[in-house]
């Protein structure tokens, strides 16, 4: 079994980041992809502005989970960023956004993005897991916490795409 720290490496895990509005976090989380895994900055801005403008991905709690399928990524990845402070967002309980999960798919992996997202989701709506990743203050900390939440992904040493064809 897989778990989300399988996706997102203590590398992937951005602390006390420098943004006012979610924009900017976006923007930031599409730099990182294009500096770590070779994607156009733009067009993963594109892709996660497309996805939010169909409907806000905060989840309320002060968590996002803003996510895209993206052409030229080739396995799954996600990015965690935690802005200096919260800010303001579209979300259920109409608080600030603390905690986002930028998750990055495969573009024809359909089923493995719903599956991931679901897995997140779940873990993120577990009260003790929301504590423990606010109590969380390092990389490491929460890559270990990200450890113990599984993923249900069947695929990760093989191409998506591979399995979605």
């Amino acid at each position: 079994m897989f778990s989300l720290a399988d996706l997102c490496p203590p590398s992937s895990i951005l602390l006390e980041v420098p943004a006012q509005t979610p924009h900017s976090l976006f923007e930031q989380a599409a730099c990182f992809a294009e500096r770590h895994f070779g994607l156009p900055a733009a067009q993963v801005l594109q892709k996660l502005l497309d996805r939010e403008r169909i409907g806000p991905t905060g989840l309320g709690r002060g968590i996002a989970i803003p996510h895209a399928r993206v052409e030229g990524l080739e396995r799954p990845a996600l990015i965690f960023i935690r802005p200096v402070l919260p800010v303001d967002g579209e979300t259920p309980d109409g608080k600030g956004l603390s905690e986002f999960f930028f998750l990055l798919m495969p573009a024809k992996a359909t089923q493995h993005h719903l599956q991931a997202l679901a897995d997140l989701a779940a873990a993120l709506h577990q009260r003790d897991f929301r504590q423990a990743l606010r109590a969380a203050h390092t990389q490491t900390a929460i890559h270990r916490l990200l450890a113990t939440a599984p993923l249900h992904l069947n695929a990760h040493t093989r191409s998506l795409t591979e399995l979605e064809s």
